[in-house]
């Protein structure tokens, strides 16, 4: 006994000595409860302190930036990327972090769905895309005074001392336990910002209201519905910076923003020289198509360059989208392509499901996969479609698929035409059309295949493409409109 004892004291005094996690003084924990945290603590910390003299060393050596975080390269700060490769991309790192100094924001905090307690929740991707961001947003302070980025959910036995001067980001569209822990704020609390992908009117969000006595000039609601119901309604809504696809209602505090690319710009800046790369092993092997190639499947000619005939999908396969993946498949097939999975086929219909999986086109790479191995699939596929299910076609739903795929360095490619207006430009970036049946992915994938094939069009549309992620879709960039939001606390429409 006095040496479990002596374990969890020592465990509660290294989190305490390096600032990594705290627990409010006179927490009456049990001793189980108090074991567990100081195991889960040594497995990998709940924050990150960065900035101040020895900021990025103290970033580098935390457990929780080499188990969870995991940027394509350390130090990058020490790159020529770092800032994007973008004039655009620099203001809006410090718009955020100017915009977070303004609010008086010390503590950037993300709850639930952590790495020991959402790892089987397909949101935590979503999550952990939030926490990359924020860490990397930070580290482009060149202030004095450290952030703390953190990433705590019910286990963590916080009180509202600990949550003064954050801003924190959570999913209470997931259900009332994703906010599960989160301390009752006093009424003369006004430091605690929250960014929440919810609807002000649920049943939730109302009940989280009340239980821990949010302000809702506190707060911003992030919805990422299809765009149709919102133009339907558009006297209610503000148009953000002339886009199509970002409104504002001040009086509800509702936000419809899209998801964005997982990755950081410099990490979207780096993955084009692979995509150059790429091209250019390519170029090498053009001379061996033949005169024949014509009359060859798409797959054989992609083949004869050198390049890789698999239709890569990264994602759950469920009724929602499951006769999309059938359709895929069946074209993959007949075009000599392969469609590679990676993620669950959860439970659809028995025919459906044989359909799918029987087919000699089809190979299950993965249940699951890190952001960076899908990264480099997508960066390495013939295609890589955003292909979403007819609800969201119809509703004209903006999945983060696009992003990912086309700032990871594939084609963009998708059966809803409403994307395009996402990539603006003189020139067309994406391939978009309805895909109604088997015949129509054919032509879609068809159309993919024919840029591909064309390495110096298929690498200009690449990299322009990138380029737009890069300044426009990436949570960056949501961040900033999320920031300006929350600066205009007393206005309304």
């Amino acid at each position: 006994m006095c040496t479990l004892l002596l374990l969890i004291l020592s465990a509660r005094w290294a989190i305490h000595r390096y600032h990594y996690m705290w627990e409010p003084e006179g927490h009456n924990a049990n001793v189980w409860t108090t074991l567990r945290r100081a195991f889960r603590a040594a497995k990998y910390t709940g924050c990150i302190n960065i900035g101040g003299a020895d900021g990025y060393e103290r970033l580098w050596s935390s457990p929780l930036y080499r188990h969870v975080v995991q940027f394509e390269v350390d130090k990058p700060h020490e790159r020529e990327e770092w800032w994007g490769g973008s004039e655009k991309v620099k203001r809006l790192y410090s718009e955020v972090i100017q915009g977070w100094h303004a609010l008086g924001i010390r503590r950037l905090i993300i709850w639930g769905l952590d790495k020991d307690h959402g790892p089987g929740h397909t949101h935590r991707y979503i999550h952990l895309a939030w926490f990359r961001s924020l860490i990397d947003i930070v580290m482009h302070d060149v202030g004095d005074q450290p952030f703390q980025v953190c990433w705590f959910d019910e286990t963590s036995a916080l009180d509202a001392g600990d949550v003064e001067h954050s801003l924190i980001f959570t999913s209470p569209s997931h259900g009332s336990w994703m906010h599960k822990g989160l301390p009752r704020l006093p009424d003369d609390n006004d430091s605690t910002f929250f960014v929440l992908h919810s609807i002000p009117e649920s049943d939730i969000t109302m009940e989280l209201f009340e239980s821990k006595n949010i302000k809702k000039s506190n707060v911003i609601f992030w919805t990422v519905h299809g765009t149709v119901g919102v133009r339907k309604s558009q006297s209610k809504w503000n148009n953000v910076e002339n886009s199509n696809y970002i409104y504002w209602m001040a009086s509800s505090r509702r936000l419809h923003i899209p998801w964005a690319s997982d990755q950081t710009p410099w990490e979207i800046e780096i993955q084009k020289s692979k995509v150059v790369t790429r091209y250019s092993a390519r170029r090498k092997s053009e001379s061996t198509s033949t005169s024949e190639g014509s009359e060859k499947t798409i797959g054989d000619r992609l083949a004869d360059l050198g390049a890789s005939r698999d239709i890569v999908f990264v994602g759950t396969v469920w009724p929602s989208n499951a006769e999309e993946i059938r359709l895929m498949v069946a074209a993959a097939e007949h075009l000599g392509l392969r469609f590679v999975l990676y993620g669950e086929i959860w439970t659809i219909d028995a025919e459906v499901r044989e359909a799918i999986t029987r087919s000699p086109a089809f190979f299950h790479a993965d249940g699951r996969v890190s952001s960076q191995k899908a990264q480099q699939a997508f960066l390495h596929a013939a295609i890589a479609p955003a292909i979403q299910g007819a609800n969201q076609v119809t509703s004209q739903y903006v999945p983060c698929r696009i992003f990912k795929t086309t700032g990871a360095g594939a084609l963009g490619v998708s059966n809803n035409e409403a994307l395009k207006d996402l990539f603006p430009g003189p020139e067309p970036t994406i391939v978009a059309r309805p895909t109604l049946d088997a015949k129509g992915f054919e032509r879609l994938f068809a159309e993919a295949a024919a840029i591909n094939l064309d390495t110096a069009t298929a690498r200009q549309r690449t990299l322009r493409t990138m380029d737009i992620v890069k300044e426009d879709h990436t949570y960056l960039s949501r961040f900033a409109v999320c920031t300006r939001m929350l600066q205009m606390k007393g206005e309304q429409d």
